[in-house]
């Protein structure tokens, strides 16, 4: 049975997630697609993800930024990256 992010979020009461890690061979999109309710309520922590097929990664990035993460490639690694936002200004 797969779950949603969010799914499991409110089942267990996680209120606060900070820091997501994503290795899904591919699927990143669909588990953000998922987790986009979670995201919101814990103010956008960062995600370390794998993304290997340009096919996927235009739509994956283009979410990301959509949800204002910046994404940076991890240095030494060809197919991994973090994406982050911005912290709020004072």
């Amino acid at each position: 049975m797969i779950q949603t992010l969010d799914h499991v979020a409110q089942c267990y009461g996680i209120s606060n997630v900070g820091f997501v890690k994503i290795d899904v061979e591919g699927n990143e999109y669909d588990v953000l697609l998922g987790a986009e309710h979670t995201l919101q309520a814990s103010n956008y922590p960062p995600i370390l993800f794998e993304c290997d097929n340009p096919a996927i990664s235009a739509q994956l990035f283009l979410f990301m930024f959509n949800l204002k993460y910046n994404i940076v490639r991890v240095r030494g690694a060809s197919n991994m990256y973090l994406a982050s936002r911005p912290l709020p200004s004072k």
